[in-house]
């Protein structure tokens, strides 16, 4: 047994940051921690994971290490989880573009096991919050060129509250 604690907060100030100084609004331990502790109290979606961090206000975020008055939205978080263009042989699929291969293996993550086809090219997860689409009108798109859809849908199962288009470059 160790003899003194870490927290998980502490351990997380270890983890490298890859994003660029720019623009960055959210400090990466705190949306880690946010993204455990959500986690742990039953969210499975990264608009759950939002939604849990501004249901509990100011004093949560200041105690989750956030330097703003609010948690970030899903949209952020998903921007944060997202692999980066530069991962070797992935490609972007929070945008940008990618090979067929590398989609249809994002599509697999994205939605996790027991995802249903719910449409002609629509695959809905098993909990009903992550959506990916490959229509036939979306491979063959005469204006924005093969692409395929990794989208988010909001509680009441219609909704898309999130849409990353992603294209294909060898389809």
């Amino acid at each position: 047994m160790l003899e003194t604690s870490i927290s998980l907060f502490d351990c997380f100030a270890s983890v490298p940051d890859p994003r660029s100084p720019l623009g960055k609004r959210h400090p990466l331990r705190a949306v880690l921690t946010l993204c455990s502790v959500a986690m742990l109290c039953g969210c499975r979606s990264l608009y759950a994971i939002a939604q849990f961090g501004r249901d509990r206000g100011k004093r949560f975020a200041a105690a989750m290490g956030f330097t703003r008055e609010t948690t970030p939205c899903c949209t952020t978080l998903h921007y944060l989880v997202s692999v980066p263009p530069t991962a070797p042989g992935l490609g972007n699929v929070g945008g940008g573009a990618t090979t067929a291969e590398n989609a249809l293996g994002g599509a697999e993550q994205w939605l996790g096991p027991e995802y249903e086809e719910i449409a002609p090219g629509v695959y809905r997860s098993a909990d009903g919050a992550s959506q990916f689409r490959m229509t036939t009108s979306d491979l063959t798109d005469p204006l924005q060129g093969p692409h395929v859809h990794f989208e988010a849908i909001g509680p009441d199962g219609r909704t898309i509250i999130e849409n990353s288009h992603v294209g294909i470059t060898d389809p």
